[in-house]
């Protein structure tokens, strides 16, 4: 396995650009707070990227975030500046949309009617790629779950699974995700709380000196105890979490090209390669060719922005890939009718 990957790695970092990114000169409208309503009333938010002048509809990106929709501003400009519409959407719950943030549960459903809307929009011309990484990644997989019929791929990065590698890994949970509950409550980011480290630190360790239960640092914090409760009462991977990941008969369903990006350090590793695996073990043999797959020298978000240098190592200049170009190139090759081979040097 080690060797398959080394060599899909290599094969990826000899990647050539083909396809030149346009200026930033070129005039870009933006649609901000579009109502996007679910089958049961809620609206979800969605800020639009796209061409000033079009002289036809366009293929649209689209990304579903946790983390408000505002942090599409600089993906969203740069891929309609290269003829794509960009609609960046927050999840149920947070930023400008409506209902109430339940971690992981509501985001695939939601997304597949997301995707289903975007492609009868006058702007879009009926093909809609995703991307995201991180938690923007997993939700990817949750709406491929339901096969909306415009989705045409998908790129997950650094993307976790649901009770694989987030909110445990090999049943151990990660107190880490107390924080993050407190970074996702409410509608807005709350950055400041989320990286005050005295008052986590502090916290933690009362909880680990006085040895009290692990679902005790939960409750004794700002962030979603009743959440994090509801994880812990599932220790294993049962039903709960496979419910909110692909199953296994999914995987053979699947008809779309995938890039998946994951880092040699980044701790959503596992939470990669198990989707990749999956589907190499029960997809179609004709759409696993077209599953490619990156790991580069990268941590959890290096894998968005790469850096040459990390502690105590430094790695080559191909190391730093342009991965905005590369999702460019990518849903280039994707939306290619005649299916032309992906530009790379063998």
């Amino acid at each position: 396995m080690k060797r398959v990957l080394t060599v899909l790695l290599c094969i990826f970092m000899s990647f050539v650009f083909v396809r030149e990114a346009k200026g930033e000169d070129k005039e870009i409208d933006i649609l901000l707070h579009q109502k996007v309503k679910m089958d049961d009333g809620i609206c979800l938010s969605a800020n639009v990227f796209k061409p000033a002048e079009m002289k036809e509809p366009l293929p649209a990106i689209f990304t579903f975030t946790p983390y408000v929709s505002d942090e599409g501003q600089e993906r969203g400009s740069f891929f309609a500046q290269n003829d794509y519409v960009y609609v960046h959407v927050d999840v149920r719950g947070r930023g400008n949309s409506e209902g109430k943030f339940l971690p992981i549960e509501k985001d695939g459903p939601d997304g597949a009617q997301v995707v289903q809307w975007i492609a009868r929009q006058p702007w879009c011309n009926g093909k809609v790629g995703m991307r995201g990484g991180s938690y923007r990644g997993m939700v990817q997989w949750q709406v491929l779950k339901h096969f909306p019929a415009a989705l045409k791929t998908i790129v997950p990065t650094a993307a976790p699974c649901p009770g694989i590698d987030a909110p445990m890994f090999n049943n151990i949970f990660f107190s880490e995700f107390i924080p993050w509950l407190a970074f996702t409550k409410g509608k807005t980011k709350n950055i400041e709380l989320a990286s005050d480290y005295k008052y986590w630190m502090n916290k933690t360790y009362k909880s680990y000196s006085q040895y009290l239960p692990f679902s005790k640092l939960a409750e004794d914090t700002c962030g979603r105890p009743e959440i994090f409760k509801r994880w812990l009462s599932h220790p294993y991977y049962d039903e709960y979490w496979r419910n909110m990941s692909m199953p296994d008969e999914g995987y053979k369903k699947i008809d779309i090209p995938i890039l998946t990006i994951t880092g040699y350090f980044d701790e959503n590793q596992p939470g990669a390669l198990h989707y990749f695996r999956k589907h190499m073990q029960f997809g179609k043999k004709n759409i696993k060719e077209k599953h490619y797959l990156i790991i580069g020298p990268w941590t959890h978000p290096g894998t968005r922005k790469p850096q040459k240098e990390l502690p105590g190592m430094v790695f080559g200049d191909n190391a730093v890939l342009n991965i905005d170009q590369l999702h460019l190139e990518w849903f280039d090759w994707a939306g290619d009718d005649e299916g032309h081979c992906l530009p790379i040097l063998l």
